[in-house]
């Protein structure tokens, strides 16, 4: 890559990191899509980033679809170009947005897998079993880890994060730091604080050393908890559950999340517990709550998720029939309120009636009554 392409992306980095103040993850996969657009326009013959165009962008993309990239990739990296030459116009590197007319493929959102509420109960009772006989401090930390991801519905990242001063025992609730840093405060139950309490009492302390600074969990050595070391104990033990293939440490956040919902938790409550900056991320899970109950519409609509689901499960209304004109005047007429536009039927009514009695009484038939909103005819002048 050309030196001033290097110096452009080392720019963009720095205004990724300290003004926009994004995640390390996050950076890394701007940092990545943009570095394989900056490839693809030196293979283009085009080294001066000012003469960037829209048609650029789309071959960048189309080429991506050809190499095999989801719809999904193929969006995200959509997002970043167009964030880059919003920047880069801000910084004065492009004329013109050449980004912001750049068309997003919508990506395919699949709803995520969760565990039902008998494989996760079996889950964990699997893991107390174990813990029960064979205390040993890797046991005990296992346990406390599965019991709290599935009791806060943390990110993996989040739990290894935790330090001793985020737990507070007297609220039973844990401080976390999530994405962009944004610090939340999450309830634990009743089973994960024992589970927690129990390996911070009978199990930390023997693998505590000079390098273990304040970490809640830690691994064999000592050291922080690493993710990776988070994911293989998720998956022992959701292996113990059968039918569940491999499964890791986000499924029991859709789980929490799944099972919050089913039980009658607030959508902004679950939003809150966790950490979705958007309530559309939060509704995906009233769609997985919908799917699990199937034909249940009971259960559905006594969920906090009700308007969502009962637009879901209600037939579509029938379409209405034609109306005779007859029929249809009638029916105006049984819908028109009572009052003044009503005097006039029950006065013909009332009418009806004297000419009924009158004819029983060999009287003469009382003249019948211009309708008050007809106009009467003029004479004829011949």
């Amino acid at each position: 890559m050309s030196e001033e392409f290097e110096k452009l992306l080392t720019t963009f980095q720095r205004h990724l990191e300290v003004e926009r103040n994004l995640s390390v993850h996050t950076v890394r996969a701007y940092m990545g899509d943009l570095t394989s657009l900056l490839e693809h326009l030196e293979k283009s013959s085009l080294t001066d980033i000012s003469q960037l165009q829209l048609v650029h962008l789309r071959s960048w993309l189309a080429n991506q679809q050809v190499k095999g990239a989801s719809r999904t990739t193929i969006s995200r990296r959509a997002v970043s170009v167009r964030l880059f030459t919003k920047w880069a116009l801000k910084n004065k590197y492009l004329t013109s947005d050449v980004g912001a007319s750049l068309a997003t493929p919508k990506g395919h959102r699949t709803l995520p897998e969760v565990l039902g509420i008998d494989d996760a109960k079996t889950a964990m009772d699997s893991m107390a079993t174990r813990a029960a006989e064979d205390e040993t401090p890797m046991t005990l930390r296992d346990v406390a880890m599965v019991e709290v991801l599935y009791a806060t519905g943390a990110r993996v990242a989040e739990l290894c994060g935790l330090d001793l001063g985020d737990i507070d025992y007297n609220r039973q609730t844990i401080q976390v730091l999530g994405k962009g840093n944004k610090e939340r405060v999450i309830p634990l139950g009743n089973p994960a604080m024992r589970a927690l309490k129990k390996w911070l009492d009978d199990g930390r302390q023997e693998l505590l050393n000079e390098k273990s600074e304040k970490a809640v969990f830690l691994g064999a050595r000592g050291k922080r908890i690493d993710q990776r070391a988070v994911r293989t104990v998720v998956y022992e033990a959701l292996s113990a559950i059968e039918g569940i293939e491999r499964m890791g440490p986000h499924a029991l956040r859709h789980s929490a999340a799944t099972h919050l919902l089913e039980g009658g938790a607030d959508l902004r409550t679950v939003q809150e517990i966790l950490g979705h900056a958007s309530l559309a991320t939060t509704q995906i899970y009233t769609h997985v709550s919908t799917e699990r109950l199937g034909g249940q519409r009971r259960g559905c609509l006594e969920s906090l998720a009700a308007p969502l689901c009962r637009d879901r499960w209600a037939p579509p209304p029938p379409l209405a029939a034609p109306r005779g004109r007859g029929r249809h005047r009638r029916a105006a007429r049984r819908a028109r309120p009572r009052g003044a536009l009503q005097r006039w039927p029950a006065r013909r009514a009332a009418v009806r009636q004297a000419r009924h009695r009158g004819a029983e009484a060999g009287e003469a038939r009382p003249a019948r009554p211009r309708h008050p909103h007809r106009h009467h005819r003029r004479p004829d002048p011949h």
